[in-house]
């Protein structure tokens, strides 16, 4: 157990060019981190993120925030094929 959560996660997503909805995933936590092997940029944030709009994740930044449900961000990244890492904390 990792300070009063019960359940740790993760899993690897792929980033196109296009926005698309992160899976629904009941979480308190989650740490969202750009792949270090990324060539572009992924950009998180509510539906109708943009390529040039919300949190821009440079190869290895993470993300990290409190959350009920993955589901409220939305993904796109300037180079499809790129992934970002989530671990989520339950």
């Amino acid at each position: 157990e990792i300070l009063g959560h019960g359940t740790v996660t993760h899993r690897a997503i792929n980033v196109t060019d296009s926005a698309v909805q992160l899976p629904s995933v009941a979480a308190k936590h989650a740490d969202i981190m750009a792949n270090l092997s990324n060539t572009g940029i992924v950009y998180i944030g509510a539906d109708g993120v943009s390529a040039t709009t919300g949190i821009a994740l440079y190869p290895g930044d993470v993300y990290s925030v409190d959350v009920v449900n993955l589901n409220v961000f939305y993904v796109i990244s300037t180079v499809a094929g790129d992934d970002i890492n989530v671990v989520t904390y339950v």
